[in-house]
């Protein structure tokens, strides 16, 4: 009897408000006063467990830099090559001497346009004029090592054979020489140090020329196909 008067009791305690509003089963605040009839304790989110069978997620890739502009650059060398072929086809086609020059001139400076123009095709990316110089550059170099190839050889049959003593003689003439400038010249290129000094001053000067003609052409090539 004692137990259940003190249940009823409870009861009573938890159906109404201090205030004397009756209150519903479970409620936290009294609906009339506002007070709370009970502690509410936060419930804290639980954190996923990590599923080890998900597949990683991949990060974003960075965003690829331009690629340099020299021999490690695949695409830059046979590009490079194959437009360093096209101006040395280009400058064996047979041509007066005046009209030769100037062809020989536009051929470099064609074949400095045409790597940077077939670059970009095959990338998508536009170089600067200074990366366009340096594609230059590299087509300059190919085409000076493909003339050493071809002259070299060719040079070295004419010296042995005395022909590279009569087309030196020939030019020397029909640029007015006398004959005892001519045969004192000739004896000069005997000797196989000085003969050998020449034609290293001979393919530097080529070097220069050849590379800094396509340099040139491929600084213009770049600046061009920017505007456009």
């Amino acid at each position: 009897m004692i137990h259940s008067a003190r249940l009823r009791e409870t009861e009573a305690v938890i159906a109404f408000c201090t205030c004397g509003a009756q209150l519903p089963d479970d409620a936290l605040f009294c609906h009339k006063c506002g007070k709370p009839q009970r502690e509410v304790v936060p419930v804290e989110a639980e954190e996923p467990a990590p599923d080890f069978l998900a597949p990683p997620v991949a990060a974003a890739p960075a965003a690829a830099l331009p690629l340099a502009i020299n021999f490690q650059n695949r695409i830059a060398v046979r590009t490079a090559l194959l437009s360093a072929l096209i101006g040395t086809l280009l400058i064996q086609v047979p041509l007066p001497v005046f009209i030769g020059v100037f062809w020989f001139l536009l051929s470099m400076l064609v074949a400095g346009f045409f790597a940077v123009y077939l670059y970009q095709r095959r990338t998508g990316e536009f170089l600067t004029a200074r990366n366009g110089a340096r594609m230059g550059w590299l087509t300059g170099v190919f085409c000076f090592l493909i003339l050493l190839v071809l002259m070299v050889p060719l040079v070295l049959a004419m010296q042995q054979s005395g022909g590279l003593k009569e087309s030196f003689r020939e030019r020397m003439e029909s640029m007015g020489g006398s004959g005892m400038n001519v045969e004192e010249a000739l004896k000069i290129l005997e000797s196989p140090t000085t003969f050998g000094m020449i034609i290293m001053l001979v393919l530097l000067f080529q070097f220069l020329m050849l590379t800094g003609l396509t340099m040139i052409g491929g600084a213009l090539g770049a600046k061009v196909l920017e505007k456009e």
